[in-house]
């Protein structure tokens, strides 16, 4: 008998290093997104066409919003070709947060803008060369 468990623990752990092995394998990389964007937004607000400043260090991503309001600093993740944008602004005195939700297609991005109560809006972006 205890060479029966040998082999079922050998069988169970060779399993689980397949499973790893093509997990690893199947997982996308992140999309880079380093660098400067020219983006539209349209929103109930209007048009507005700021820029985004990204630096990338892993999935983390920081950088600087220069938009309607000024230049704000910029935090967020890329996951594989998926975007997030948290953008910290003033409006009227009012301190709101402005995300922004995407998907990255090489030098292109694209998606949702969220701002606190003022509503919804769409984006796209543009890699400048």
């Amino acid at each position: 008998m205890p060479n029966h468990n040998h082999r079922l623990l050998a069988a169970l752990i060779s399993l689980a290093v397949a499973l790893v092995s093509v997990d690893a394998a199947g997982a996308e990389p992140d999309a880079n997104v380093a660098g400067t964007w020219a983006m539209t937004v349209i929103s109930k607000m209007g048009t507005s066409k700021p820029t985004a400043i990204l630096i990338q260090d892993g999935s983390r991503l920081t950088g600087t919003y220069k938009g309607r309001t000024g230049d704000v600093p910029i935090t967020g993740i890329v996951s594989s070709h998926h975007v997030q944008l948290d953008i910290p602004i003033k409006i009227m005195g009012r301190e709101l947060q402005l995300t922004y939700i995407g998907v990255v297609d090489g030098n292109m991005m694209s998606g949702t803008t969220k701002m606190a109560q003022m509503g919804e809006g769409a984006f796209t972006g543009k890699r400048v060369p």
